[in-house]
């Protein structure tokens, strides 16, 4: 799985340097940029940009750098982008993943990357209470290989659920739904409907009774969860 990454600053050339590293590194995916922070900052709230890190400048007209990543801090690892090294240390202070200093070098870039593959490779998989499934397919004596963090949600029906990955097309397994409740980690999934289970750690937001999903995706929650959601993962995670 590659790592998808997202650029913003408001320097153009900016952009194309670390667009061009992220393009030459095969661990990693190039999945857009933006020169305005204020429409980067919306189209990552929406959920229309789904990005595992952001390389973000400090210095930005209308939005400063470390704001933005305040508000980002739940959906993506943030790199700080900078020309004043000195302010670079506020990366730490704030839980930023890490920082670049102007003009970026190849050799620093090479490693962060090693650095970001170390921590996607190993931590993240015990903070965010990974689980490997091994699922009856649809097709009957099948069985598939499943990583519970890379499922977004999970949809059930009459004899099978589908579950909707971050990656990859929808994968459809002979299980109920009841049965992935008890099989999925429950530090990070919720059941928020009769035909719903979600992942909470790609929670956007919420719109007209409706979970926003990271990807944009659209989930039904049930009456009977509205108050639990909006009070155990809304609020929790400062979304709206």
């Amino acid at each position: 799985m590659k790592l998808r990454c997202y650029v913003v600053d408001d320097d153009p050339v900016i952009v194309e340097w670390i667009a061009a590293y992220i393009k030459a590194t095969p661990e990693l995916e190039f999945i857009g940029s933006d020169t305005k922070e204020e429409r980067a900052l919306q189209r990552i709230l929406s959920g229309a940009i789904d990005a595992d890190i952001v390389f973000l400048d400090i210095m930005m007209p209308n939005i400063n750098g470390l704001e933005f990543a305040s508000q980002i801090k739940d959906l993506a690892h943030v790199v700080l982008v900078t020309a004043d090294k000195s302010k670079a240390v506020r990366a730490y202070e704030d839980n930023m993943f890490d920082y670049l200093v102007k003009p970026v070098t190849r050799k620093r870039f090479d490693l962060l990357v090693t650095k970001l593959l170390d921590w996607f490779n190993n931590q993240s998989l015990i903070s965010k209470g990974h689980t490997t499934l091994y699922l009856q397919s649809a097709k009957k004596g099948n069985y598939i290989h499943v990583h519970t963090n890379n499922i977004l949600f999970v949809e059930g029906a009459s004899n099978y659920v589908t579950l909707y990955m971050r990656r990859g097309e929808p994968i459809r397994t002979n299980h109920s739904l009841y049965q992935m409740e008890e099989l999925l980690p429950a530090n990070c999934f919720r059941r928020v409907h009769k035909r719903f289970i979600i992942n909470t750690d790609y929670v956007v937001g919420i719109k007209n009774g409706t979970i926003v999903m990271r990807g944009g995706f659209l989930v039904l929650i049930g009456p009977t969860y509205m108050d639990g959601f909006m009070k155990e993962v809304i609020a929790r995670k400062g979304l709206k």
